[in-house]
């Protein structure tokens, strides 16, 4: 089985951490803007329920994908492989699914 290698291109990792920096500003921006507009749009009870489904999302998410994202944007050496990472990958969902059912139970 031949093993699918990408050569990375020569850049600055200081650019890495800051688009990463930059994304991740951009997602929270984004959760309070989209919070603030579901509050003035609907009645309270609504917007509760909904801040409340958004927060929990929100935890999940960040159990699901589990610093992965950092690691691969800043891996410019190839230290971790794609097997690996996927690996770890498919394990952090599946805690994020175990914990999504016990905090739904």
């Amino acid at each position: 089985m031949k093993k699918f290698v990408y050569k990375l291109p020569n850049k600055s990792i200081k650019k890495d951490y800051i688009f990463n920096m930059l994304g991740s500003l951009t997602n929270a921006t984004v959760s309070v803007i989209l919070l603030m507009v579901v509050s003035h749009i609907t009645n309270a009870d609504s917007a509760g329920v909904f801040s409340l489904a958004f927060t929990t999302a929100q935890m999940m998410y960040t159990i699901g994908i589990f610093e992965m994202r950092n690691v691969q944007v800043t891996d410019s050496k190839r230290q971790f492989s794609f097997e690996s990472v996927f690996a770890f990958r498919i394990i952090s969902t599946e805690v994020m699914l175990i914990s999504a059912i016990g905090f739904i139970v």
